[in-house]
């Protein structure tokens, strides 16, 4: 009963010629009210799927999903552990050596962090392929580096160009003095984002030394 009163009503008020100023306002500001309503909900829904696709694919394809370190610095039996966590086919593992440090050229100066890895192994893990324009395995010097394009732009550096990597971790040779090593741009890795101006990667080796 209530439904079919509803249904008359309405049918009443569409079919009568009598529309005054008043009314024909209020039906107008309705249906505009829910028109910017939803245009503001599918526009925000869509910015929102944007920027998960963005951060999974960009951002989050460079940082892995888990990071394993060692309470003192290194791990004892790395071979073994890679062993055991690749073991697992949801699990795959790769070892690294984070640096921190600056970058050098001529009186230019960029901080940044430089992950120490294994090219075959590193493929594996992180997505830093698909952000180059070369291969991964151009990284097979120990004193090759591969920039953000953020660095690359802020140091006026191309591929072949040669820079210095300042940082003041202690080894024994060190005794506390800054270490100054000298590499070469293997590569550059563009993904947009403010990743672009704070990482780079060596060979695992070379972050040891």
């Amino acid at each position: 009963m209530l439904k079919s009163l509803c249904l008359s009503l309405a049918l009443k008020f569409l079919r009568s010629k009598r529309y005054g100023k008043l009314a024909h306002f209020i039906s107008l500001s309705s249906t505009l009210g829910i028109a910017v309503g939803v245009c503001a909900l599918v526009v925000g829904l869509s910015a929102m799927n944007g920027f998960e696709y963005e951060l999974k694919n960009r951002v989050l394809s460079l940082i892995p999903t888990a990071q394993l370190k060692a309470s003192d610095g290194y791990f004892a039996h790395l071979t073994e552990d890679l062993e055991l966590l690749n073991s697992s086919a949801a699990i795959k593992a790769a070892p690294a050596l984070t640096v921190e440090g600056v970058f050098q050229k001529e009186r230019s100066f960029s901080p940044a962090a430089v992950i120490g890895i294994v090219p075959e192994l590193e493929t594996k893990v992180v997505e830093l392929e698909r952000f180059m324009s070369a291969p991964v395995s151009c990284l097979n010097q120990e004193q090759s580096v591969i920039l953000g394009a953020g660095i690359a732009r802020k140091l006026n550096l191309n591929v072949g160009d040669s820079l210095d990597f300042l940082t003041t971790r202690q080894n024994n040779s060190s005794l506390g003095r800054p270490q100054r090593q000298e590499l070469v741009v293997a590569g550059i890795f563009k993904t947009g984002g403010q990743i672009d101006k704070t990482l780079a990667f060596i060979h695992l080796d070379a972050a040891k030394t």
